[in-house]
């Protein structure tokens, strides 16, 4: 459980990828469309390298699944939201920020998740402000047009999260949508989610260890977007991994010799993510929704 909490960790900073530069507080009267800039996660051929356009906010949404040792398969979802003086680049898709991370490792020693986690980079060059926006009382996930999670707005100290106290039971719905009633982040509606299945674990089984040359083997899902997200830690060190979603993974060599023979993880988490990109030019904001089941 150790390791799937630091997945969700790792998750979680997604939603703050290129947290930067603050922004004004000035309210935004929101309700502008925005438009999935990579055709709902359709776009196969990987490209998209350039630009869909500019922004000073950014949203970031995640719905997960995961396997609780008390309840069983349950759903519950996070978001953010921020804003920036400085404008950022926009990517045309979402494959465009996974590319060059699919087949790559990290290794960690130590608990700086934020420094020493592969993650796309998204957002201004400068790191050193981030500004909380609001983006009104409730979030919503409707699935068939009825209510499925309820994200509550949680203020503390300067920073505003949202987050579900009330987990539903898996798995993940496959029709899932998105409301966000807008504030100093504008408003949208009816944003689709995508689906994912749930992530069928095959090696290495419940209650072994991963060593630097295991074998991973899961069940492949039916979206060619999704990517899959490896994490496995032994005391201190931790290694996270992304590789495709095509049911086998074995850790690259280099990554083998740093590891070495002493590694032995008894923690270890995989994750089927598939993430979807919406932008709206009018308010120069971008929102990413991700969607992710962990074993």
């Amino acid at each position: 459980m150790k390791s799937r909490f630091r997945l969700l960790c790792l998750l979680s900073f997604l939603a703050l990828l290129g947290a930067c530069s603050s922004s004004d507080d000035d309210e935004s009267s929101g309700g502008g469309d925005f438009d999935n800039t990579d055709g709902g996660g359709s776009n196969q051929d990987g490209g998209g390298t350039g630009t869909a356009g500019s922004a000073n906010k950014m949203g970031m949404l995640i719905v997960a699944e995961s396997d609780d040792e008390d309840f069983g398969s349950v759903v519950g979802a996070t978001a953010t939201f921020s804003g920036y003086d400085e404008s950022f680049e926009v990517p045309t898709t979402t494959t465009a920020l996974f590319d060059e991370l699919v087949g790559t490792c990290e290794i960690s020693d130590g608990s700086d998740i934020d420094d020493d986690s592969p993650l796309p980079d998204v957002g201004p060059d400068d790191d050193d402000d981030l500004t909380f926006l609001d983006a009104g009382d409730t979030v919503s996930i409707l699935s068939g047009g009825q209510s499925y999670l309820t994200l509550d707005k949680i203020e503390f100290g300067g920073a505003i999260f949202y987050g579900t106290e009330n987990l539903v039971s898996g798995p993940m719905a496959s029709d899932l949508t998105l409301t966000i009633p807008g504030g100093q982040f504008p408003a949208a509606s009816s944003v689709p989610v995508e689906s994912v299945e749930t992530m069928v674990v095959n090696a290495p089984t419940a209650g072994s260890s991963v060593r630097f040359d295991t074998a991973f083997s899961w069940q492949p899902g039916n979206n060619d977007e999704a990517i899959v997200l490896i994490t496995a830690e032994a005391g201190t060190v931790s290694v996270d991994c992304y590789t495709e979603d095509d049911g086998s993974f074995t850790f690259p060599t280099e990554t083998q010799n740093a590891l070495g023979t002493a590694f032995v993880a008894s923690e270890f988490s995989l994750a089927r993510m598939a993430v979807d990109l919406y932008y709206n030019s009018g308010e120069e904001a971008v929102l990413f929704v991700i969607s992710s089941s962990i074993r």
